[in-house]
C-alpha cells in the first residue's frame, strides 16, 4: 500500500491515523450523556414503577373519579370537537414553549448588550474626545513636516 503523496518529494506521512476532529469529540461525548441519561430515566421509571403506593380514592357526588376522560358517552360531534381542541392544545404548546425560550434568551442578551455594550461605547466616545487634540496635533505635525509637492528631495 502506497502513502499519501506529499507536498515535498520524497516525504511519507508518518504521523498515522489522524485523529477525529473537536467537535466530533464533542458529538461522541453528547451521545455518551444522552445515552446514561436515558438508562437512568427508565431505571428511575421501573424503581417508581415497581413501587406500591397507596391509591387514592376521590368521590364527586357519591361517584368515583379515577381521573380518566372517558369520551365514549359522547357523540361523534363532541368526540372530534374534544380532539380538535387536543391538537390546538399541543400546536399551541409547540409553539409558546420555544417563543418563551426565545423572548428569555433575547431579554438576556439585551441585558448584556446593556449592561456591558452600552458602558464600553460611552468609554470609546470619551476616549476619542480626549484624544481628537493629540490626533488634531499629529496630523498638522506630519503635514508641517511633509515636502511641497513641487520641491525636490
Amino acid at each position: 500500500m502506497n502513502p499519501a503523496p506529499s507536498a515535498v518529494p520524497g516525504a511519507t506521512d508518518l504521523a498515522g491515523p489522524q485523529r477525529p476532529r473537536a467537535g466530533l469529540r464533542w458529538l461522541l461525548w453528547l451521545l455518551v450523556l444522552a445515552a446514561c441519561g436515558l438508562m437512568l430515566l427508565l431505571a428511575a421509571g421501573a424503581v417508581l414503577g415497581a413501587l406500591q403506593l397507596l391509591p387514592i380514592h376521590i368521590t364527586f357526588n357519591g361517584e368515583p373519579v379515577d381521573g380518566r376522560l372517558v369520551i365514549e358517552g359522547l357523540s361523534a360531534n363532541h368526540q372530534a370537537a374534544l380532539g380538535a381542541a387536543a391538537l390546538v392544545l399541543l400546536l399551541a404548546a409547540l409553539l409558546v414553549v420555544p417563543l418563551a425560550l426565545l423572548g428569555a434568551l433575547a431579554a438576556a442578551v439585551a441585558a448584556l448588550l446593556f449592561g456591558f455594550g452600552v458602558p464600553v461605547l460611552v468609554l470609546g466616545s470619551v476616549l476619542a474626545l480626549l484624544a481628537s487634540p493629540l490626533l488634531l496635533l499629529v496630523w498638522l505635525v506630519r503635514r508641517a513636516r511633509r515636502p511641497a509637492p513641487g520641491a525636490k528631495a
